[in-house]
């Protein structure tokens, strides 16, 4: 009977111990194991405002007058600076640019951000002069 009982304690003994090698060995995996990395999305591009659209082309225009010399810078919005030789440049703020009855004649207008003084500037083809 000592042979029986001792037996049967140790297939118990054996079965017990298993069980608990195999639980202490599968917890730990279970709620230790790394997770994949997410997948990253990629970070979206802020939107500004909408660019003014030029309704001449092209966008930058250098002009030049003599009689006396002068040069304007016309940029996107209209014309940005005037020069003369022997003074210092004249920065403008562009207004409004109107075509005139003849289909490739522009007037742009500014205003002396110095003075205020109203600024005008035509542009003819030569072929119209």
């Amino acid at each position: 009977m000592a042979g029986g009982t001792g037996n049967s304690m140790s297939e118990n003994s054996k079965r017990a111990l298993l069980a608990a090698s195999l639980l202490f060995a599968v917890v730990p995996a279970i709620s230790f194991s790394q997770n994949p990395p997410a997948a990253k999305k990629p970070t979206p591009v802020p939107v500004g405002p909408a660019a003014p659209q030029s309704t001449h082309y092209p966008i930058l225009l250098l002009v030049f007058g003599n009689d006396p010399n002068w040069s304007v810078r016309i940029g996107q919005k209209g014309p940005e600076r005037m020069d003369r030789p022997g003074y210092p440049p004249i920065a403008l703020e562009p207004a409004e640019v109107t075509n005139e009855a003849a289909a490739d004649s522009w007037t742009y207008h500014a205003k002396d951000l110095a003075t205020g003084a109203a600024v005008s500037v035509g542009l003819v083809p030569p072929d119209l002069l």
